[in-house]
C-alpha cells in the first residue's frame, strides 16, 4: 500500500525543460519535426560527449548518470549515483 501511495503522490525529480535541455535538435529529428512528421518509432540520438536526446520529451539527458540527494523512496536521503530515463509511468525524462 505504501508503494502505490508513493507511485501516486511522490513526483519523481525531472529533468526541467531549458535552452540548455533542449538545444540543439538533432538533425534527424528537427527534419521529422519540420515535414509535420512525429518521432514515434525513432531511436534516441546520442552526441560526441555522450549525451542522450530523448525523442519522446525532445530534452537531452546527462551522460553517465547525475549525482542525485533524491532517491526514488522518499525517506532514504542519501547521495547516489543515479541515471536518467525516461519513465513509462509519467511519461518524463527523470533523473
Amino acid at each position: 500500500l505504501a508503494c502505490v501511495w508513493i507511485v501516486v503522490y511522490v513526483e519523481p525529480p525531472h529533468i526541467q525543460r531549458t535552452p540548455e535541455s533542449t538545444l540543439p535538435i538533432p538533425r534527424e529529428v528537427e527534419t521529422r519535426l519540420a515535414a509535420g512528421q512525429t518521432t514515434e518509432g525513432m531511436e534516441n540520438v546520442k552526441d560526441e560527449s555522450g549525451r542522450t536526446f530523448c525523442v519522446r520529451c525532445l530534452v537531452w539527458r546527462p551522460s553517465g548518470g547525475v549525482e542525485s540527494k533524491e532517491d526514488t523512496i522518499f525517506w532514504r536521503r542519501r547521495a547516489k549515483r543515479q541515471t536518467a530515463h525516461h519513465c513509462r509511468y509519467c511519461q518524463r525524462c527523470v533523473i
